[in-house]
């Protein structure tokens, strides 16, 4: 972030809070906001925001969760942030308006790794939350999304799951991802990202 566009969100927080912010304050304004600047004027849009944390072994859950943070953020102001699971470290999830796990399914359930995150951000706070799954398959379809299904419904029974979640089809051992699952994927996202908006 450059010392202009500091000077220029500085100054227009300065306007809506009718105070000085600190940089924490203001990266966190930012964070929350998108401010458009046309002609001169700025303009407040408050963004939603989701996290998007997945386990991959082969990469194809990784693709699945790009294509469903791009029918998210085609719904509207979202921002998506997606993450590998071992990947988490520093990142503040309080700041986040939804979540979405998602798992390759290994023994007809979700990973280790995965169901450890989702215990984890349900310690830290999920309430009032929305929430989702997502899962890849070589033919246990849906296995993995009802697992943390089961496991989110106990860890943070006071979240917003929108079930059921996605389970995408991958052609063969190692993949790829199934052809005719992309478009799905961004619907899925989209229905989402309308969810998130309200």
């Amino acid at each position: 972030m450059n010392v202009w566009y500091i000077s220029n969100i500085a100054a227009f927080a300065y306007k809506v809070f009718g105070k000085r912010q600190t940089l924490h304050d203001l990266q966190t304004f930012k964070f929350h906001c998108m401010i458009v600047n046309t002609s001169h004027q700025f303009e407040m849009i408050e963004m939603k925001h989701a996290l998007i944390v997945y386990d991959t072994t082969f990469g194809n859950t990784k693709l699945l969760a790009e294509e469903i943070a791009a029918g998210i953020q085609d719904a509207g102001e979202i921002t998506c942030v997606i993450k590998h699971h071992k990947k988490l470290n520093g990142c503040d999830i309080r700041r986040f308006d939804a979540f979405l796990f998602g798992s390759p399914i290994h023994a007809a359930m979700a990973t280790r790794g995965i169901k450890s995150v989702i215990k984890k951000a349900a310690k830290a706070g999920l309430d009032g939350k929305i929430m989702s799954t997502f899962d890849t398959h070589m033919g246990h379809e849906g296995r993995g999304v009802r697992n943390m299904e089961k496991l989110l419904t106990k860890v943070a029974p006071d979240s917003r799951l929108i079930s059921p979640g996605f389970s995408a089809a991958v052609d063969g051992f190692r993949g790829p991802l199934s052809g005719v699952e992309i478009p799905k994927a961004r619907e899925f996202g989209n229905t989402l990202g309308k969810e998130i908006l309200g």
